[in-house]
């Protein structure tokens, strides 16, 4: 996470303020603003506070505007590959085997077969 200096100087450059203009809007030497950014002064909360208002700005907003959050992409189901249906079929007999190691089968037909998990908990393969 950036130090609160580096916080300070992206808003006062990306509004294109020098630091002395930006030290005469906050009510602060230039000479204190140049020590915040550059690190050598950590300004106390309030102070803190204070320096990202007058820039027009909070600390979250300056932190997720330089660390954007990546771009998520997804996949429409419609363009996802069915798997081929002996494949589906050999996909249900081998979860129908697993179920019947770890559980109860309460139900069996030809289409399909139910097994509980937990009381009032079912899983249908079929």
């Amino acid at each position: 996470m950036p130090r609160i200096g580096k916080i300070i100087r992206y808003q006062r450059k990306k509004l294109e303020m020098t630091q002395q203009q930006a030290s005469e809007l906050i009510g602060i030497s230039r000479t204190l603003l140049c020590a915040i950014e550059t690190g050598r002064s950590r300004p106390h909360r309030a102070m803190t506070m204070l320096i990202l208002s007058k820039l027009g700005t909070t600390r979250g907003e300056v932190l997720r505007e330089m660390n954007p959050a990546p771009e998520i992409t997804t996949t429409p189901v419609a363009e996802t590959v069915a798997p081929e249906p002996e494949a589906s079929i050999a996909l249900k007999d081998k979860l129908a085997v697993i179920l019947e190691n770890c559980c109860s089968e309460i139900e069996r037909s030809e289409e399909k077969r139910i097994f509980e998990l937990a009381p009032g908990v079912q899983i249908v393969v079929g």
